[in-house]
């Protein structure tokens, strides 16, 4: 695991979620549609943590997946 994109990934999601920090975990917990259904945590643990950046940084940009 990549360190350092692992906590790209946290604080962009704090910052999304200022308003909510507990959607944060939640979010991680949850399965994404966009994602083929995968939990987030998942790709994190199976060492996809840099396909689940460029995603959120992508759906911030308001780029369709």
């Amino acid at each position: 695991m990549a360190k350092s994109t692992i906590n790209k990934i946290v604080k962009l999601l704090e910052e999304y979620f200022k308003d909510e920090p507990g959607k944060v975990g939640l979010w991680l917990a949850t399965p994404n549609p966009l994602l083929g259904d995968a939990k987030p945590i998942n790709m994190i643990w199976q060492g996809r943590e840099k396909k689940l950046l460029k995603f959120i940084e992508n759906q911030l940009d308001g780029e369709t997946p």
